[in-house]
């Protein structure tokens, strides 16, 4: 996991991995092996979860996970916990955007390009 300072405030921790598809029997990459990376090739079909932890209480406004732009939904982990799902079948930006609108400076690969079909090789 990655943890970043939003407006000094809190300490928001990122955790992410991609699961690439069964069938490439390649093992889940997590963002502590892809810190330094600035784009991830996956296999089309890869699955990504993107975790945020310690983000205040509810009701406040919380950041917004991004792909190409279009805000991916998030799903409750706790109070103060959100995750959001996407399976990649194109390559794209993923971001992550504090309340605040300013990006947040994480260390995690932003690019994801999808580069094998789906299927068997």
């Amino acid at each position: 996991s990655s943890t970043v300072t939003e407006s000094g405030l809190s300490t928001i921790e990122v955790t992410m991995w991609v699961t690439p598809p069964t069938y490439t029997r390649r093992p889940p990459l997590t963002i502590e092996q892809t810190r330094r990376m600035t784009q991830l090739d996956v296999p089309s079909g890869s699955e990504t979860v993107v975790q945020l932890h310690n983000l205040g209480e509810a009701g406040e406004a919380r950041p917004a996970i991004l792909f190409n732009g279009a805000e991916l939904e998030l799903a409750l982990l706790g109070e103060q916990s959100v995750e959001a799902r996407l399976t990649l079948d194109s390559a794209g930006l993923l971001e992550v955007v504090p309340a605040t609108g300013d990006p947040l400076a994480i260390s995690t690969p932003k690019m994801l390009k999808s580069s094998l079909p789906p299927g068997p090789l």
